[in-house]
């Protein structure tokens, strides 16, 4: 695992004991950095590198010595390296002492009133994208921040104590609520059908985490990586309300298996309750032939 210095801003790799950590979580934009950029030092004037320093610099300020961030922490020329993080990641996120999640489209509440920065907190994109959604859940605290580092408040699994402790005033726990419609007390699962990625592989391979399975990561297989998701979460659960989708559209123009193929096949199954069948289910499902 790489972590960032947040003095020297230097990356070191832990192959053995990970010391304690802060874990990044934003949106990307066209100018972020590579681990290749960031380790040759290239294109330092972009805004993606000083994203980087001015992480390091706010988790420096709440007393995190090392910090991970996608962007530069991931070799993602190794495929290898790009499929062992993608199935660690939401273990990382649940591991590190707190997430920062930094909102570039979300005004400063200091130079706000708290309506305005409340109404761009509600709007923001990071609510809507797919890898986010286990950045959300995973880690005990969430410190959100906005375009200026300035914090707007917390997600934490603490009580109220905790945030007069570090002097934040305001917990998000019921606003994110009222956005995700993922409830307090569980911040969980079907939270998943609007959310958006930038392939659509991405759309199951955000969610191995959320749902405890491993499996090899296939770009260029589209649709079939959310099947084999499915197929993966029956094998070790055997909840057949994974069979209980629709389609929008009319029915597909082709079924490969009694499975879906985008999480938008479940935006009508909102109210169905999981049932566990005879472990004859899952071995019966047709294999997905690539």
């Amino acid at each position: 695992m790489r972590l960032l210095n947040t003095t020297t801003y230097k990356l070191e790799v832990f192959d053995g004991s990970t010391p304690m950590y802060g874990i990044l979580s934003h949106r990307w934009t066209h100018e972020e950095m590579t681990y290749q950029d960031y380790h040759m030092q290239r294109s330092c004037e972009r805004s993606g590198y000083h994203k980087i320093i001015q992480a390091c610099d706010f988790a420096k300020d709440n007393f995190q010595d090392w910090l991970w961030i996608d962007t530069v922490c991931i070799d993602k020329k190794s495929s290898a390296e790009l499929s062992e993080a993608i199935n660690s990641m939401f273990e990382w996120y649940q591991e590190a002492q707190e997430c920062y999640v930094y909102l570039a489209d979300v005004r400063p509440p200091s130079e706000h009133d708290f309506d305005v920065v409340e109404s761009d907190f509600f709007a923001s994109d990071w609510f809507t994208r797919g890898w986010t959604l286990q950045e959300l859940i995973a880690p005990s605290r969430v410190i959100f921040c906005a375009s200026n580092w300035e914090i707007v408040g917390v997600k934490s699994s603490h009580d109220g104590s905790l945030y007069r402790e570090f002097s934040f005033h305001v917990s998000l726990n019921s606003r994110i609520t009222r956005i995700t419609g993922i409830p307090e007390d569980i911040l969980r699962n079907p939270y998943l059908i609007r959310r958006r990625t930038a392939r659509i592989e991405d759309q199951a391979y955000c969610l191995l985490g959320l749902f405890n399975v491993n499996m090899p990561l296939l770009y260029g297989e589209r649709a079939k990586s959310f099947v084999r998701l499915q197929r993966e979460i029956l094998l070790s659960t055997l909840d057949e309300s994974l069979l209980a989708w629709d389609t929008q559209q009319g029915p597909p123009a082709h079924l490969s298996c009694m499975l879906a193929e985008s999480p938008a096949a479940f935006m009508q199954a909102n109210r169905i309750e999981g049932h566990t069948s005879k472990p004859t289910l899952a071995s019966r499902l047709p294999e997905v032939v690539y």
